[in-house]
């Protein structure tokens, strides 16, 4: 009899799961279930439009609808353009305590955590591409920090921006998702009233200025490390395509899906991490994570596999140099 690992044969590939608690995920704005828009806010096409190029000194809020728990870290991606390379302000992300709607001006929320992608070039600033962070508790002087970005994101084109809160450190990056642009220390707990639990809302504000413009958002997806990497084992039967789900990865990582017919066990990687399978350890199946962490794959358990057979299972998220590793877990083919 041929041996499992030479029998079970992979059809994989990697789909969108609802979002789960911790995450979501908008890949285009056409559908807003969770959206909550204030003011001049609005959805054209499948685009999140928080100003208009037709309307100076727009005034205008989108809100995820979902309180989530930023205290633990977390991770937001998404695309954005701006329709002139002269219009102003910019765009905001925010994350803010207040709720749902917002009692903050167009500016600032009045408990908020903020990175402000500024598009124009005023006294207190250098250029029309600046990043800034900031944060405000109870409406008092919002603390800033400033720099300017090397990516030109007043330049027409869609760019993507990626904000990691993780240690007590804000990271902001630009189109390089390897190379921070900006870099700040804030304890986000002791910075900010958070609702109970180290929660808040999630969303975005646009300062719109003078110099009307679009200021678009293609996309958008959070995650929240505090949400555990999660692997799902079917009920494995002979004969049968099993579905593996897996919650919690990072965003646009590669999931590797790997068993062991031994059991248990510690064994070191090259990578410097523990797999908590024991040799021998079969790796049948990769699948790419979506925006929110989630992925699911398929692979065929043969006819020929021999019911009864115990297998322990493990996935890891891969994602240069940053490995999570989900609890293993035992099944037995029926």
């Amino acid at each position: 009899m041929k041996s499992i690992a030479s029998i079970l044969f992979l059809a994989s590939f990697a789909v969108i799961l609802p979002a789960q608690t911790g995450s979501f995920d908008y890949p285009d704005f056409s559908s807003t279930t969770h959206l909550q828009l204030q003011g001049d806010a609005e959805v054209t096409g499948n685009l999140l439009r928080m100003s208009k190029d037709n309307q100076s000194y727009t005034k205008s809020a989108a809100w995820d609808d979902r309180i989530q728990n930023v205290s633990g870290g977390f991770t937001t991606e998404f695309d954005f353009s701006f329709s002139r390379t002269d219009g102003s302000d910019g765009l905001s992300f925010y994350c803010q305590s207040e709720g749902i709607p917002s009692t903050g001006n167009e500016h600032t929320p009045l408990e908020s955590f903020g990175v402000f992608f500024d598009t124009y070039t005023n006294s207190w600033n250098s250029s029309d591409h600046d990043l800034e962070v900031n944060w405000t508790t109870g409406g008092a002087v919002t603390n800033r920090v400033r720099a300017v970005c090397s990516v030109d994101f007043a330049d027409t084109l869609v760019h993507h921006a990626k904000i990691e809160y993780s240690n007590g450190e804000v990271k902001v990056f630009v189109d390089d998702m390897m190379t921070p642009e900006l870099t700040v220390a804030l304890d986000l707990e002791n910075s900010i009233q958070l609702q109970p639990g180290g929660q808040a809302w999630l969303g975005f504000h646009s300062p719109g200025g003078g110099a009307p413009q679009n200021s678009d958002v293609h996309s958008w997806s959070f995650l929240s490390h505090t949400e555990p990497f999660v692997l799902v084992v079917p009920t494995l039967q002979t004969g049968s395509l099993a579905q593996f789900e897996m919650t919690g990865a990072r965003a646009k990582a590669r999931v590797h899906l790997c068993y062991s017919l031994t059991g248990l066990g510690v064994t070191s990687t090259i990578h410097g991490f523990d797999m908590g399978l024991a040799q021998p350890i079969v790796k049948p199946l990769i699948v790419l994570a979506n925006h929110a962490g989630n992925a699911t794959g398929y692979l065929m358990v043969p006819a020929a596999a021999p019911a009864g057979l115990p297998i322990w299972w493990q996935a890891v998220s891969a994602k240069t140099g940053d490995y999570l590793l989900s609890d293993p877990v035992a099944a037995t083919i029926q």
